[in-house]
């Protein structure tokens, strides 16, 4: 869905910071770190980030022939026809750019947490509600948001791509975001008196601290853009 590796990587890694921040809230959360940065990032998010981009790079571009299954000289051949025609003649590229601008780069951002807020609901409302892992509730969340997901990650880039001066979010996006709010409003009213420890004081000042360099650096950011746009004027 999302067709682009580093930002990929940010919500792998990003996920694993959301782990180790909510662990003091939810028991499963508690890993040991050769389970969170080998097992989870190195080997089967890398894994799962390799085979998907891998997809993508070979599709890309790729036409068919679209010659009758009758025409195939044999029986692999025809199956690999049968299989093509449920496939797309090829796939568009999902380019984010999130160094564009600060505007650009507070936009993928805000895609990124959305995306993780959608994964934590999945922990969350299995625990607020009492929902046992297996049971097929959870399966049947899962198969909806992919189903939900792909159209509006697709309408969200096309958002940031689209240079036209009138432009707005698509449907999905917007159910996709309501969802999400129902989701975390959801955990929060069945959630009370489930998480008795406070967040540690180290992670307030982690999350705090960072926030604050993001402020400052798209602040940085956005005054360099403008002492640059003021210079090429006054020349």
């Amino acid at each position: 869905m999302i067709r682009n590796q580093s930002l990929l990587w940010v919500l792998s890694v990003g996920f694993e910071l959301m782990e180790l921040s909510f662990r003091h809230m939810l028991p499963n959360f508690n890993e040991c770190w050769w389970d969170s940065i080998i097992l989870d990032i190195l080997v089967c998010n890398w894994i799962g980030i390799w085979a998907g981009m891998y997809t993508v790079r070979y599709f890309d571009g790729k036409t068919y022939e679209w010659v009758g299954i009758s025409r195939q000289p044999n029986i692999i051949s025809k199956v690999k026809r049968t299989l093509g025609q449920f496939t797309p003649a090829r796939w568009d590229k999902d380019e984010w750019h999130p160094m564009l601008g600060p505007l650009r780069f507070v936009q993928v951002l805000s895609l990124c947490v959305v995306f993780m807020a959608v994964e934590l609901n999945t922990f969350f409302l299995k625990f607020c509600l009492w929902i046992p892992p297996r049971n097929p509730v959870v399966v049947y969340r899962l198969i909806l948001w992919w189903l939900i997901a792909i159209p509006t990650i697709r309408e969200y880039n096309n958002y940031l791509q689209d240079r036209k001066p009138v432009k707005k979010l698509g449907a999905f996006c917007w159910l996709s975001l309501a969802i999400c709010i129902v989701e975390l409003l959801i955990c929060i009213k069945f959630g009370h008196g489930l998480f008795p420890h406070p967040m540690p004081p180290g992670l307030i000042t982690f999350w705090s601290s960072a926030a604050s360099v993001l402020l400052v650096f798209l602040l940085l950011w956005t005054w360099q853009i403008h002492r640059t746009m003021q210079t090429k004027k006054q020349h």
